[in-house]
């Protein structure tokens, strides 16, 4: 993800001296955005693997319970099994 800030970054230099045209700026921010995209799918592939190996190994998993100050118990979150992959 540092890698495809860096090429937006690079871009945008030339572009600003009319060296470049705004399709290759265009081009690094939509390679920057689809980089940040396929990390959270990693992101959120990994964490729904972790729920099923807890599951798997006999762990429960039960919803959010919130105690008089509305913090969680056992301070991990749920993750809901709602976010469909893209294709």
């Amino acid at each position: 993800m540092d890698a495809a800030r860096r090429a937006l970054a690079l871009s945008l230099e030339p572009y600003k001296q009319a060296a470049a045209d705004y399709l290759t700026v265009v081009s690094s921010q939509a390679t920057a955005l689809q980089t940040q995209l396929d990390t959270l799918d990693l992101e959120t592939l990994q964490l729904r693997a972790s729920v099923a190996l807890m599951r798997a190994v006999g762990g429960g998993w039960t919803g959010p319970e919130s105690n008089s100050s509305g913090s969680r118990k056992g301070g991990a979150a749920p993750v809901a099994n709602t976010v469909a992959p893209r294709s």
